[in-house]
């Protein structure tokens, strides 16, 4: 995207922006939108005004697309001794919807909740029916944790965005996996020469569905041992690949890992996360030693290894066995490791 997506915080005169996207809509979309606890439909300008005077508990944001307004939100519900807030009244002009400026906008909401707040959790709620806002969603990184019935009949699916689960870098947003993350995460797991170098695979179909119901469900542990991230590009929220981090049974130590979509290789993107997953693991979950593994002909993997810093500690002879569609039935195997006092005086 060539745009800029900022947001802003909203301003009386914006309220006549946000009458504007609710107009022509009925009242269904009207009580959809808007919760029914602080306007009646129609909207106006002047109950708009009044409600943004309340910021006890509240934020008013307008998201702007190259500084011109293209849509409006709030974080309510803000709970300051449980550090969460909820994403509400999320709302694009018609003509800015399904081009990716709304996971842009989520996403500097919830960094704005959790870097300038102090927020570890950002929820939200969704109709069932309304699947593109539902994708919206999962691309900026919410997950399904439970769903509800309304009396009118509607289905509300409540989301949440944890702050430790979802990383960043300068192109890249790593987050939880989730169910329609399917077509992507197949794509290179099925595929031979793009997974040569790994111990699993080709994937079938059932493989890639049981290893991502696998990531969600290991997600909701706790203590979490085990954080696995699609790779994601920033700018457009498009899935290239996956990573993560496992920690050992006493939690001081942890294994990096992942895998790239090969349309994506050799641009520094693998250099990116892995640095990001060692900041990760030392800065917010405290381990001693992170290392890595891989065969010792994958030299994209180890270099991106020595570029983070990483130590080769061993090279292993004939340690790793082939699988069934392998050429070789045995391969060398290459261990990198790195301290945390290491990375500290490297950063």
């Amino acid at each position: 995207m060539n745009c800029l997506i900022k947001i802003r915080q909203l301003q009386d005169k914006d309220a006549v922006n946000i009458v504007k996207y609710n107009e022509g809509k009925d009242e269904n979309f009207f009580n959809q939108w808007g919760g029914g606890r602080f306007y009646t439909y129609p909207l106006t300008a002047e109950q708009v005004q009044s409600r943004i005077k309340n910021t006890q508990n509240t934020r008013y944001f307008a998201i702007t697309k190259d500084d011109a307004m293209i849509g409006a939100a709030e974080l309510d519900f803000i709970d300051w001794e449980a550090k969460k807030c909820s994403v509400c009244r999320f709302l694009l002009g018609e003509e800015y919807s399904n081009h990716g400026y709304g996971t842009e906008a989520l996403n500097l909401l919830v960094d704005y909740a959790m870097n300038q707040l102090g927020m570890t959790k950002v929820t939200l709620s969704v109709f069932d029916f309304n699947k593109n806002a539902f994708r919206c969603y999962e691309k900026a990184g919410f997950v399904t944790t439970s769903i509800s019935d309304r009396p009118n009949g509607w289905k509300a699916i409540h989301m949440e965005r944890n702050k430790n689960m979802t990383l960043e870098t300068k192109r890249l947003i790593l987050r939880p996996f989730v169910d329609s993350d399917f077509e992507a995460v197949h794509s290179y797991g099925s595929n031979y020469e793009n997974i040569k170098f790994m111990v699993w695979g080709p994937n079938t179909e059932d493989d890639t569905r049981n290893f991502i119901k696998d990531c969600i469900e290991k997600s909701k542990k706790s203590p979490q041992t085990h954080f696995d991230f699609v790779v994601t590009l920033k700018d457009s929220g498009k899935v290239i690949g996956g990573c993560g981090i496992y920690l050992n049974q006493a939690g001081d130590e942890g294994m990096i890992g992942w895998v790239l979509h090969m349309d994506y290789w050799k641009q520094g993107y693998g250099t990116e996360f892995a640095a990001e997953l060692i900041r990760f693991g030392f800065a917010e979950l405290n381990l001693h030693r992170i290392y890595a593994t891989c065969f010792s002909e994958n030299y994209g993997s180890y270099r991106v290894m020595e570029r983070n810093n990483m130590r080769r500690e061993a090279y292993f002879v004939k340690c790793r066995k082939g699988r069934k569609c392998d050429p070789e039935p045995w391969y060398d195997e290459l261990h990198y490791a790195i301290l945390k006092e290491e990375w500290e005086h490297n950063s």
